[in-house]
């Protein structure tokens, strides 16, 4: 049975593995202090975060970049390439669609959908798109997991319905509304306008 890691835990350690794969071999060991100041977290945070990877110890120098590295990649299965779709092919799902990192950094974009043909038929790109009636055979087919939702609002909901029925796991949702899918996938909402937001009321502060 797999660790049970709190989220904010899980979060932290995603930057962190970021982070470490950016170091790579130009640092062998990397410390506490070091960690949390090039991530803005406290130390003793980073120390209870690493605690939940198993084997993975600390020298007078710190932690084995490596090693650390590793320990994160094992627990969240960062190893193999996984697969997402893009489903909404807007001006945000074919700008999502054309970014050429996600290769190198652990994950395939095996397919594009979208309810208008000839948006499918306008688009130019290697990566396979569908009308998303086709949509749960694609993804059953392909082994896809992961999907970046970017329908319009008053479409999201279906949407992601039906990508859940189709085996979909976990959901980028970039659409302006609260998807409920009954806990049955893991959704992570992404909202412009709210980091704005948040960014307005942080600057506030400060005057």
């Amino acid at each position: 049975m797999k660790a049970v890691i709190p989220v904010p835990s899980v979060e932290r350690l995603c930057k962190m593995y970021q982070l470490l794969q950016r170091l790579g071999s130009g640092k062998a060991c990397i410390s506490s202090s070091d960690l949390g100041q090039r991530l803005s977290i406290p130390p003793h945070t980073i120390r209870k975060d690493i605690g939940f990877l198993p084997s993975v110890v600390s020298s007078a120098a710190g932690y084995a970049v490596k090693d650390l590295y590793l320990a994160i990649q094992k627990v969240f299965g960062f190893k193999d390439l996984q697969k997402a779709c893009i489903a909404g092919l807007g001006n945000l799902g074919a700008s999502i669609l054309a970014y050429p990192a996600f290769p190198e950094n652990g994950y395939i974009i095996a397919a594009g959908f979208d309810i208008r043909m000839n948006r499918i038929e306008l688009l130019e790109t290697s990566i396979p798109l569908y009308p998303f009636y086709q949509m749960p055979e694609v993804v059953r087919n392909k082994g896809i997991t992961l999907a970046i939702l970017t329908v319009p609002g008053t479409a999201a909901q279906a949407a992601a319905e039906k990508l859940a029925d189709a085996g979909i796991r976990g959901i980028l949702n970039f659409s302006p509304v609260v998807l409920n899918l009954g806990g049955t996938v893991c959704v992570q909402n992404i909202s412009v306008v709210e980091e704005l937001r948040i960014l307005s009321a942080l600057i506030s502060l400060e005057e």
